[in-house]
């Protein structure tokens, strides 16, 4: 996993690794040799397979890492040692930064669970389970994929291993106490297997994309669908955008190119 840091910043590039390790790299160094080499390798951050890790826009230095030791830790790069993190009760599969709140966060898990946390809150040591402010059981089996909607606050999707791609809506039930109230707007199974990635669109407000374990990408028009429009009307409204009626299954396919060959095969 690989991660690019936020546009006009220093921070470079991180990757994650089955080797246990986060790493950092400068690409203006180029590639082989000592200048290509990592600037900076974090060996402690975690016990086992570091399987996602991503920047935070909103503080460029700072890191969120997830593992198959259960845990997931922010830090911030300059002082790896001293970072908070949780203990999550699964192997994790991926995670995201809520563009919509500087310390916000969610993490995805093999069982099926998405967990939201506030990194302010977050412990320095991991002794028990992290109490996340809320949990959704999105999927049966891993969730494997997550993305926030950049244009609509409170809208994410989530993809999993049960082939579904589902489209959720969160509101702020209670403000004051952090309260949030979560509910499933959409879901389908888009035909790209075992759903891998699932990522908006930075144009158009409920466009999205997923990939999967059949080798093929579908782009799903959100907003065609009525529960959608519905959930989220007012909300591309707020944001200064209109959602306009349609007709279409919302759905349009981009296959691979050996379809024919790759159609028979399973999962």
């Amino acid at each position: 996993m690989i991660a690019f840091a936020p546009a006009d910043t220093e921070s470079g590039l991180a990757s994650a690794s089955a080797d246990r390790t986060v790493k950092l790299w400068d690409l203006s160094r180029g590639v082989g040799g000592e200048e290509g080499g990592a600037i900076r390798s974090f060996d402690s951050v975690h016990k086992d397979k570091v399987q996602a890790v991503q920047w935070n826009e909103k503080e460029p230095t700072v890191l969120l890492t997830g593992s198959y030791d259960r845990t997931v830790r922010v830090f911030d790069s300059r002082a790896p040692g001293v970072g908070v993190g949780a203990l999550v009760g699964a192997d994790v599969e991926a995670l995201r930064w809520d563009p919509w709140e500087t310390h916000g966060f969610y993490v995805t898990l093999e069982n099926g669970l998405v967990l939201n946390y506030d990194a302010r809150t977050l412990p320095t040591t991991l002794d028990a389970p992290t109490a996340a402010r809320f949990t959704l059981s999105a999927h049966d089996g891993a969730a494997s994929s997550i993305d926030v909607n950049p244009h609509v606050r409170g809208c994410i999707v989530t993809g999993g291993t049960d082939k579904m791609v589902k489209v959720w809506n969160i509101t702020d039930e209670d403000e004051a106490a952090g309260k949030r109230q979560v509910s499933l707007v959409t879901g389908r199974d888009l035909g790209v297997g075992k759903v891998f990635s699932t990522v908006w669109s930075p144009d158009d407000p409920l466009t999205l994309a997923a990939a999967g374990s059949k080798a093929k990408l579908q782009i799903w028009d959100v907003g065609a669908n009525f529960g959608a429009r519905k959930a989220f009307g007012s909300k591309v409204a707020a944001a200064g955008r209109a959602l306009k009626e349609k007709s279409t299954g919302g759905v349009v396919g981009v296959v691979d190119d050996d379809d024919e060959s790759s159609a028979g095969e399973e999962d």
